[in-house]
């Protein structure tokens, strides 16, 4: 598995994803996925596939809706950026938005899809299951809010 946060030359990707990194204090937002999915059982960022109409914006917001019940107007998301995963199997690009909440939003998660939602801090991630690539996707969201933090 590659993954860059430059479009690769020959890049095709099978999906399109959009992920929102979702902060409250120093915790991200991250679902348990339901054990029948793909990769069941692991933790992700709540998002999905971009689908054919959609802005990304509009992508971000939806599945943030579909996945944890979350609703926002779309001016308090903010692009992190890109990132771009070359698994032998297949190719999938991903945009990453970011949300940072003044209280802690009420979590109610899609059990079709997840079986439950829970905040964690940076340190902990190393105790839980993430998903195929979810550790170098929340270390790139972590440096890229350090590199907005310092201006």
């Amino acid at each position: 598995m590659n993954i860059y946060t430059k479009r690769p030359e020959g890049f095709d990707p099978k999906l399109m994803i959009v992920s929102t990194y979702c902060q409250w204090e120093e915790s991200v937002l991250l679902l348990k996925r339901a054990p029948h999915d793909t990769h069941g059982l692991t933790w992700c960022l709540p998002g999905g596939e971009h689908e054919v109409g959609e802005t990304e914006v509009e992508a971000a917001l939806r599945e943030l809706h579909e996945e944890t019940g979350i609703i926002l107007p779309s001016h308090h998301l903010s692009k992190l950026g890109d990132l771009y995963f070359c698994f032998p199997e297949t190719h999938y690009a991903m945009a990453i938005y970011h949300v940072d909440f003044r209280e802690a939003p009420e979590v109610t998660v899609d059990l079709r899809e997840h079986t439950k939602g829970e905040w964690f801090k940076h340190g902990e991630f190393g105790e839980i299951d993430l998903i195929r690539g979810g550790a170098p996707v929340l270390e790139f969201c972590k440096l890229k809010m350090m590199e907005r933090d310092n201006g």
